[in-house]
């Protein structure tokens, strides 16, 4: 009769358990899907200076942000043509995203979170040791990367990976929002009204 009590216990531990790994992978996974949207964005927006005659979104010619872009850093030379860093970050994170929306592919987010975090400190530890000034879009891009990392962790711990373990947004919102954050900043350059005329000009 004993044995009883411990029992139901015991199965209720191992119930809280598997909630509680259900709702860290949860959390792990929105985290990362949070990120993956928002970074993209971000870079698009980045991309956009990086590459217009002017800059749209980031501050004038005194600001950080254009202390790094032409600081010669913001660039990967490839075959001889230098590519903007934002370029990777808009590739980065939509596959990060993608393998965060495959069921079969969702063990491996941890790692490219991991990786992605890593790449973000670094890039931050520049424009802080070696620049010696920070670009806000930059250092949001960064954030969201660390911001992936550390969910991907929790994404990790919260192993094995049900294949229900969701939270938030279905999951054809997630490309969705992901292609119009991309879609905006690109398209604004274009759409953007033309400023006022000054009087007597």
């Amino acid at each position: 009769m004993g044995v009883l009590p411990f029992r139901g216990s015991r199965w209720a531990f191992l119930a809280d358990h598997a909630k509680n790994q259900r709702v860290r992978q949860a959390l792990g996974l929105f985290g990362v899907r949070l990120a993956a949207v928002l970074a993209p964005a971000v870079s698009a927006a980045l991309f956009v200076d990086y590459t217009g005659a002017v800059p749209t979104f980031c501050g004038g010619a005194n600001s950080g942000c254009a202390v790094v872009r032409g600081s010669g850093y913001g660039y990967l030379v490839l075959h001889g043509f230098p590519v903007p860093l934002p370029v990777f970050g808009m590739l980065g994170f939509a596959l990060l995203l993608g393998i965060s929306l495959t069921r079969e592919l969702r063990r491996w987010v941890p790692l490219v979170a991991g990786v992605g975090g890593a790449v973000a400190l670094g890039l931050f530890g520049l424009q802080v040791f070696k620049i010696g000034h920070l670009c806000a879009l930059c250092v949001t891009v960064d954030a969201c990367g660390v911001l992936a990392a550390l969910a991907g962790v929790v994404l990790w711990k919260g192993e094995p990976s049900p294949p229900d373990a969701e939270l938030g947004l279905r999951w054809g919102a997630w490309p969705a929002l992901s292609v119009l954050g991309l879609a905006a900043p690109l398209a604004w350059p274009h759409v953007r009204p033309a400023p006022p005329v000054p009087a007597g000009v």
